[in-house]
């Protein structure tokens, strides 16, 4: 974690994500590709499109920096 993603929770729409598993993942997988992507195009989120991107931001991320 660094200092830049204290910057991150202003503009996030994390407001959308109701549930409290769900809030406290989105809060976990808050990363710069996340942040670009909310942020390029800041309405029309919902909980489950939010959540989901992050699930697949977060998959690749663990993904790709896993080795044989």
């Amino acid at each position: 974690m660094n200092f830049r993603h204290v910057f991150y929770a202003f503009s996030f729409p994390l407001r959308v994500v109701r549930n409290p598993l769900a809030r406290f993942y989105s809060v976990f997988a808050l990363v710069d590709e996340a942040y670009a992507v909310t942020s390029a195009r800041p309405d029309g989120w919902t909980s489950w499109r939010l959540v989901s991107m992050q699930l697949a931001f977060h998959s690749y991320w663990v993904g790709g920096g896993s080795s044989d």
